[in-house]
């Protein structure tokens, strides 16, 4: 992509304007394909994870120091690939939750006999991002196993089971010839819930943590790509196999 390149100066801001107010509406509006160069006289690491914060992690930079000027390059993050373990599945969590309310609009809209091709994708990866994390991601993090009821990786796999038992109910709803449309929805507003919780907990605990140890790894490399190829569908899938071989705690 040829990326239009804007520039932004916080040494020289609009008089009293302070430069977070500056870069913030300036960043806010940043179009898809345009690459904004902050030039800074200060280390502007924590004007960044402030800004992070404000525009809902919607951005990627590089930054780099020019004797006594902080260079910041930023883009959209959906105009970058991800790179950091939490950035891939924190993305796949943002795709299945699309699918989600893609499909729940499909439901309302057009009844669940339509719906079931958007179900049955949701499901498959769904099931997808489960079996990476249990079976992938779990067992090459060893350390934070334990029986602590609140260690995280314990806590995962536990909802991990749960949610795969809602799939499977799901699944075989939209399997008969005519599920009953309320039905459909209240089952669908369950697994939401849950995952709505089950989300912000991974991405606020798990991933922070497995992408610290995960930069002590030799092969953080290898073990990045598995999860990329993971996450994408495999041809010839079968949710329904799926559903019922979903690996659980004991898998590992």
């Amino acid at each position: 992509m040829n990326f239009k390149t804007r520039y932004l100066d916080l040494r020289s801001t609009p008089p009293g304007m302070p430069a977070h107010t500056y870069a913030f509406y300036a960043l806010r509006d940043l179009e898809p394909g345009t690459e904004m160069v902050l030039i800074s006289a200060e280390d502007p690491a924590l004007l960044l994870k402030q800004l992070q914060l404000q525009l809902r992690n919607r951005l990627c930079w590089q930054c780099v120091r020019e004797q006594q000027v902080w260079r910041v390059s930023i883009r959209r993050r959906e105009d970058t690939e991800a790179s950091t373990l939490q950035d891939i599945l924190s993305r796949d969590h943002e795709r299945l939750d699309a699918l989600l309310v893609g499909t729940l609009t499909r439901l309302r809209a057009r009844g669940p006999i339509a719906a079931t091709p958007e179900v049955m994708e949701f499901l498959e990866g769904l099931r997808r991002h489960i079996a990476v994390e249990n079976n992938l991601l779990a067992p090459a993090f060893p350390s934070l196993y334990g029986p602590e009821e609140d260690n995280p990786v314990a806590t995962m796999l536990r909802e991990h089971e749960d949610i795969a038992k809602q799939t499977i109910m799901i699944e075989e709803l939209f399997r008969e010839t005519g599920p009953d449309p309320v039905e459909a929805e209240i089952w669908f507003g369950l697994l939401a819930a849950a995952l709505s919780k089950h989300e912000y907990r991974e991405e606020t605990r798990l991933f922070p943590l497995w992408d610290t140890l995960l930069r002590r790894c030799a092969d953080a490399g290898a073990l990045i790509q598995q999860v990329r190829a993971g996450l994408v569908p495999q041809p010839g899938s079968d949710s329904a196999t799926q559903a019922r071989q979903q690996p659980g705690p004991d898998s590992r």
